[in-house]
């Protein structure tokens, strides 16, 4: 609007200065090349938004291209998941010397009198998971454990123990593992459940 305007203001001063034909007309041709001038800046802005645009949409398609290689990686290593169990039965004797060594002499556990089955301590339960991943990768630190106490586990019950390998970090140094102990007879019956975190050397 600008350039419009000065040039409708240059073209009266031509016009009442007809000897300096000269002059008028270098100032004609000095505001045609500004006008010329403001149009290749206003292209090479829409130029330069154009490519910006442009940078963005790669930068987006190369984003998501990196989470579909992630997402492929996390199917596959769903693939190669690591699943271990061992099964065992807990008689009397392992329960009542599990009491002797812990002090846990709870009636529950041990009471040859009661009205009741006795039921398996929980931790004697939850003991089965550091011994899978131990005998099965010799000089692993066992680092944490979660526990739920789903059911009760009553003594000379048949059990299954399960460690299913669910995450890798530190270039599969550190492992976490989802444990579960079942009734061996009866897949659905959970006594225990939970996440171990173990360091793997």
């Amino acid at each position: 609007t600008r350039c419009v305007e000065h040039s409708s203001r240059r073209q009266k001063v031509f016009d009442m200065l007809p000897r300096a034909s000269r002059r008028g007309y270098t100032l004609f041709c000095f505001h045609f090349c500004s006008s010329r001038f403001c149009t290749r800046t206003s292209m090479r802005s829409s130029l330069s938004s154009s490519r910006e645009e442009q940078r963005g949409k790669t930068r987006n398609e190369t984003t998501e291209k990196r989470f579909q290689s992630n997402a492929a990686n996390e199917k596959d290593g769903a693939k190669r998941a690591l699943v271990l169990s061992k099964t065992r039965t807990f008689a009397r004797e392992d329960v009542e010397q599990f009491a002797k060594i812990t002090g846990d002499s709870n009636p529950i556990h041990v009471s040859r009198t009661a009205t009741t089955d006795n039921i398996v301590h929980g931790a004697l339960l939850v003991s089965m998971f550091p011994a899978i991943v131990g005998s099965t990768f010799p000089g692993a630190k066992y680092l944490r454990q979660t526990a739920m106490f789903r059911n009760e586990c009553p003594v000379g019950a048949r059990v299954t123990a399960t460690v299913r390998k669910v995450k890798e970090t530190r270039g599969g140094k550190i492992v976490e593992f989802e444990t579960k102990v079942r009734c061996a007879e009866d897949e659905g019956k959970v006594y225990v459940d939970g996440f171990a975190l173990a360091k793997i050397e």
